[in-house]
């Protein structure tokens, strides 16, 4: 099972006055394709990575979830490419999100 949390906290998701901001549908739609969750989070943090989400997979034999933290996804090629690796059941990360992958600080909060 895949959920991806999306900050919407008080850094990400700001955009300039009169530009929509179409991150949350693009990424309900791509894990609507996968049957992956969406949830969104208040705050998760690490505000200097802008635009957050965290990817949790677990596979039905394991009790072990893994935590894929991204960021910068302000970037509209990097947002697609988070959309089309969700899309296609979120198997190994592509080396062009590679860059995005951060540790979160101690003081990030997990999401549930």
């Amino acid at each position: 099972m895949i959920t991806v949390s999306v900050c919407r906290g008080c850094c990400c998701g700001q955009l300039p006055e009169g530009v929509p901001d179409t991150t949350l549908d693009l990424i309900r739609a791509a894990a609507s394709e996968a049957g992956a969750r969406v949830r969104t989070a208040e705050c998760l943090g690490p505000c200097e990575e802008k635009d957050v989400v965290v990817v949790q997979q677990r596979s039905d034999a394991e009790t072990r979830t893994v935590n894929l933290w991204l960021g910068g996804l302000t970037d509209p090629t990097r947002l697609l490419e988070l959309c089309d690796w969700i899309a296609t059941g979120a198997g190994p990360l592509p080396g062009s999100l590679e860059r995005a992958r951060f540790s979160p600080p101690r003081s990030a909060k997990e999401p549930v």
